[in-house]
């Protein structure tokens, strides 16, 4: 939280203007830095999901491709779970897209 200079009432972080008195609001460089930073980790993180999930997947078709294997319903879960998982790293990583490039903007303001 931060105050603003001209009503001294707090006000988030990630606004550019006081809701109060609309006051243009600046943001500290090194804090912009540090979220940007936090904002690129998750963004890495999300690739590290991804990557996992769709090991999960390959590992259930090669489950559901063993000729051993007489229930091909583990398989099948193994592979539904693994479609989830990319599917909500794919979100994730998507917002963390969005708001690094969002905080890019604010930073080269």
């Amino acid at each position: 939280m931060q105050r603003c200079p001209k009503c001294r009432r707090e006000v988030e972080d990630e606004v550019s203007y006081c809701p109060n008195c609309g006051t243009e609001l600046r943001i500290k460089k090194e804090a912009l830095e540090i979220r940007w930073k936090d904002a690129r980790r998750e963004e890495k993180m999300g690739w590290v999901i991804i990557g996992a999930s769709l090991l999960v997947i390959f590992l259930g078709i090669w489950f559901y491709t063993l000729p051993f294997i007489t229930n091909k319903d583990f398989a099948i879960m193994i592979i539904a779970i693994g479609s989830f998982c990319t599917l909500f790293a794919t979100v994730y990583y998507g917002y963390a897209s969005y708001k690094r490039s969002k905080l890019m903007e604010r930073f080269l303001k």
